[in-house]
């Protein structure tokens, strides 16, 4: 809280300010406070008090440097050291808690995808979150992909952990798990959302003018997963891992021009296009629906 006198130093002293019968609280620093001290005219014996006008009585507390600040500015000046340091708490663990990828060696290869958990199973049952979650309440982080610099894949994760390779590894081979049980859940009692998913990939992969790198392997995703599962022909699932690993998703240049941008993309979707050009839903697929 400032002065409310000067308005620049920090208040810290309290006066009560008499004037023609009237008594206000200010709350002002030492500085103005020691002002406030300063004798009035008259008091000096210099001019007669009767008659001088009524004179500004200021009563000043907590003018000695032992005593405590009034309990409003007590109050304030507690609140912000309490936050400061809640702050600066955090700060510091965070600073400490330094986040490292766990490798996806030990994982099934299946699950894996450019280097990263592939989740479709959680991600079309809507368990992405939960997952997310539980990595969090036992000190670890799922981390989404992130392409071009923006865009967020909620498919493909990354997990890490700080200093506890063991436990990242005890909780990959329970996320492997989890994600077998959500895969064969999807299929066997919503395949309508795989095929759908895999339909809709189709659909703008063979139909697409242009074609973001981020784009490609988010579309591929769930095309992977059907193909596993026999509901999508034309393509095998190799061919649709070493087209996600190939994709080049770094960002474009900032000196890129929208032309440039949209021819690159346009060649992107013209090489796609052709390669899945005869990809189709499966009898299997048809059957399911």
């Amino acid at each position: 809280m400032k002065c409310e006198l000067c308005h620049k130093n920090d208040a810290t002293k309290a006066i009560t300010v008499e004037k023609n019968g009237k008594s206000d609280e200010l709350y002002v620093c030492a500085e103005c406070a020691g002002k406030s001290e300063a004798p009035a005219d008259g008091e000096n014996g210099t001019e007669d008090a009767s008659d001088s006008q009524p004179q500004t009585v200021v009563t000043v507390t907590g003018i000695s440097s032992g005593e405590k600040p009034p309990p409003i500015v007590e109050a304030i000046i507690g609140a912000f050291d309490n936050a400061l340091n809640m702050l600066s708490g955090r700060g510091k663990k965070a600073a400490k808690k330094k986040f490292r990828p766990f490798p996806v060696s030990e994982v099934p290869p299946d699950l894996v995808l450019r280097g990263m958990f592939h989740l479709e199973g959680c991600f079309l049952s809507g368990q992405s979150q939960c997952v997310i979650r539980a990595a969090k309440a036992i000190g670890l982080s799922l981390e989404p992909a992130m392409f071009a610099g923006h865009f967020e894949c909620t498919r493909l994760f990354t997990l890490k952990h700080a200093g506890e390779p063991e436990k990242a590894r005890r909780f990959a081979m329970e996320l492997a798990r989890r994600e077998r049980i959500e895969r064969e859940n999807v299929f066997k009692n919503f395949p309508i959302v795989l095929i759908d998913a895999a339909s809709r990939s189709i659909g703008v992969l063979q139909n697409c003018k242009l074609l973001a790198p981020d784009e490609v392997v988010d579309l591929l995703c769930p095309l992977r997963f059907a193909v596993a599962k026999g509901l999508v022909s034309g393509i095998s699932r190799t061919q649709i891992e070493e087209l996600a690993e190939e994709t080049d998703t770094t960002p474009y240049s900032d000196d890129m021009s929208n032309r440039e941008i949209d021819d690159i993309e346009a060649m992107q979707a013209k090489e796609v296009s052709a390669l899945f050009k005869k990809v189709r839903l499966t009898s299997l697929a048809g059957k399911l629906l």
